[in-house]
């Protein structure tokens, strides 16, 4: 793809004959740039957010929606009108007789726009987003399966458990970049909805947690808590951020205690945040982004994380530490621990588990980026050495 950012840039004969030209130009200049270099010009597309997405309403509505429930969009306060500001508008234009925009999507589904992008591509059926594709997602350095996988294996028992999840279509390379074609699902982003109106909070999480208990059940597998685990799910992340040597030796001992006894492990979704989280118009949910998904996990945490997400949402993701501490959980853990049958050392334990899976997540991310699942594992670290461990 080649871009194109003032009118006066030469552009014929610099496109291969299946390549596209991104024209960033106001309508007229467009048009002029696409005649001189002997284009068709193609749909008109908006950059929001790092994305590339047709003009159409669907899939601007759910792009605003990213970009406010994006890390740097809750940093800088972003609300989905706000980022409509931030959206540049542009066009496709391509060599006449080249294959149609997104021809390689067509032959797996029907639609009438493609527009592909570092991050996404969409194809789009009027109002129905019919398609979505990743390009190079995920954490590879940490997943256990690839997003594909993922979705294929864990996908049916979440399905029948209450939520929607993308169906795989393709998944392979593009570019030399992992490549994961879904089938699209409904919703606005339950961030941007609960922003919206904080008073839905509980019964939004009583939804999610609802569905979450019914696809931990269906998934759950019992073993003994071992040193192994300990060592995988606690003690390697807490070194892997630099945490006090006292809390460690802590989360050591803990473990010693609860070692031997019973613990059911659960398919985890491992990035439960209310931005992937998608509620449809009708209420139903759906469960996006499953690229650190696991099929065995310490259960719990992604309860706890998405209650934690859920009350930080509600306060404008102003203090992710205080959200922390302040999320209702007392009634949904009682919940979960009585159905899986959590010892309470065990169930203490994948608190702890928890935050220090996403601290570790964190620390792969660049070191300008801001560490909020640091400061809270930080802050656990204190009460719990305060507590006198």
């Amino acid at each position: 793809m080649v871009v194109v950012d003032r009118a006066d840039e030469p552009l014929r004969g610099r496109l291969a004959p299946d390549g596209l030209a991104l024209l960033r130009l106001p309508a007229r200049a467009r048009t002029a740039v696409a005649r001189e270099a002997g284009l068709e010009l193609g749909p008109s597309v908006l950059e929001i957010g790092g994305r590339l997405v047709p003009a159409e309403r669907a899939a601007v509505r759910w792009a605003l929606g990213a970009v406010a429930a994006s890390p740097r969009g809750r940093l800088a306060g972003v609300a989905p009108g706000r980022a409509l500001e931030l959206a540049a508008p542009a066009a496709i234009a391509r060599p006449p007789g080249s294959r149609p925009l997104g021809a390689w999507l067509r032959a797996r589904g029907s639609g009438t726009t493609v527009v592909a992008a570092p991050g996404a591509a969409f194809l789009l059926d009027g109002e129905r987003l019919e398609l979505a594709a990743k390009v190079g997602a995920g954490l590879p350095a940490r997943r256990e399966l690839t997003e594909g996988r993922a979705l294929a294996e864990l996908g049916p028992a979440a399905r029948a458990a209450g939520a929607d999840v993308p169906e795989v279509v393709e998944e392979g390379e593009l570019g030399g970049r992992p490549l994961l074609v879904t089938t699209g699902v409904e919703g606005r982003p339950a961030s941007v909805l609960l922003a919206e109106r904080p008073g839905d909070r509980d019964a939004l999480v009583e939804r999610i947690a609802g569905w979450l208990l019914r696809w931990n059940l269906a998934t759950a597998a019992e073993m003994a808590f071992s040193r192994e685990l300990l060592e995988r799910e606690l003690l390697a992340p807490a070194g892997a951020v630099g945490l006090p040597d006292s809390y460690v030796a802590e989360l050591g001992r803990m473990g010693h205690a609860a070692e031997g006894k019973p613990v059911r492990l659960v398919a985890a979704h491992n990035d439960l945040t209310s931005a992937n989280v998608l509620v449809a118009r009708d209420g139903r949910i759906a469960v996006v982004d499953w690229d650190t998904a696991a099929p065995l996990a310490l259960p719990l945490a992604d309860l706890f994380y998405a209650l934690a997400d859920a009350e930080a949402a509600t306060r404008g993701f102003a203090d992710r530490v205080a959200a922390s501490f302040a999320a209702p959980r007392d009634e949904h853990e009682r919940r979960f621990r009585d159905a899986l049958a959590l010892d309470d050392a065990v169930a203490d334990l994948c608190f702890h588990a928890c935050w220090l899976r996403h601290a570790a997540n964190e620390s792969l991310r660049p070191e300008q980026e801001a560490r909020p699942f640091l400061a809270i594992v930080r802050a656990i670290a204190a009460q719990r050495m305060r507590m006198g461990g």
